[in-house]
């Protein structure tokens, strides 16, 4: 007999940009700005939000022209 999961959304996930320095109301769009030295994204390996937050920048299409700004501290 094969079994059967029921999967229930438990959790909303949210991506959170924040600048002591920079005006982010406009979005990731603003990791492009050359005045941005590092990113930080939590550990990867440790937290669904690191690898949402990659997934994210790849969807508006930066991620490759940022990744080389991203902090080893936070991405593993």
């Amino acid at each position: 007999m094969g079994q059967t999961h029921n999967s229930n959304i438990y959790a909303y996930r949210k991506v959170a940009l924040w600048s002591s320095k920079q005006e982010v109301s406009k979005g990731l769009g603003v990791l492009l700005n050359p005045e941005v030295k590092k990113n930080v994204i939590v550990n990867l390996s440790l937290s669904p939000y690191g690898k949402n937050s990659v997934f994210a920048l790849k969807k508006v299409g930066i991620y490759l022209k940022v990744e080389r700004k991203l902090d080893g501290r936070g991405i593993y």
